[in-house]
């Protein structure tokens, strides 16, 4: 399962759409590609527009790093982000390990760092299960070879209010944790 794993991983005009409101717009080669992020939270949308790179892609060690830079399309503000993924086969499964750094500036920095983090984590829980859909998909195709081979959809954009809420939510669970 990893080398389906890995093939996938390695296709970011598949995987890209598994991000929500992300999209590939341009294969430059087979390792750099143009993409943009839209983000909307509350009244405020966003949208990035930059470049992703595959920098290293170790199938050995199944692990890949990926840098990506973006600019607001409207603003000042500025994206940068290296993503290490390493896949872990383990009991006839395979789960990846992510580790991203992440340099934001304008609107978006001013939100402070936990909210960040907590609209980090819920992305890339959607994006993990994302994946997991894909790669199922790949191994048994609902509708043959033609659904395999079927270019994926843009996901929409994040939307603000529910996923505010349910950082709210998630924010008062722990609050209500530490209480005990």
């Amino acid at each position: 399962m990893p080398e389906r794993l890995w093939e996938l991983l390695l296709d970011l005009e598949r995987v890209a759409p598994c991000l929500p409101g992300g999209e590939v717009t341009e294969r430059v080669d087979d390792r750099n590609y143009k993409a943009v992020v839209k983000v909307k939270l509350g009244p405020v949308q966003l949208s990035y527009r930059g470049e992703v790179a595959i920098v290293e892609a170790d199938e050995e060690a199944w692990r890949t790093v990926m840098r990506a830079k973006a600019s607001e399309a409207r603003g000042q503000g500025t994206a940068r982000a290296t993503i290490t993924t390493t896949l872990v086969p383990e009991d006839g499964r395979t789960s990846a390990q992510v580790v991203t750094e992440l340099q934001l500036t304008g609107r978006v920095a001013q939100m402070g760092r936990g909210i960040v983090e907590d609209v980090s984590s819920r992305l890339m829980a959607d994006f993990a299960a994302c994946l997991s859909e894909r790669v199922t998909a790949t191994v048994a195709p609902a509708g043959g070879e033609e659904a395999a081979a079927r270019p994926a959809s843009a996901a929409p954009p994040v939307r603000g209010l529910g996923l505010l809420l349910s950082l709210l939510r998630a924010r008062l669970a722990r609050l209500a944790r530490r209480g005990e």
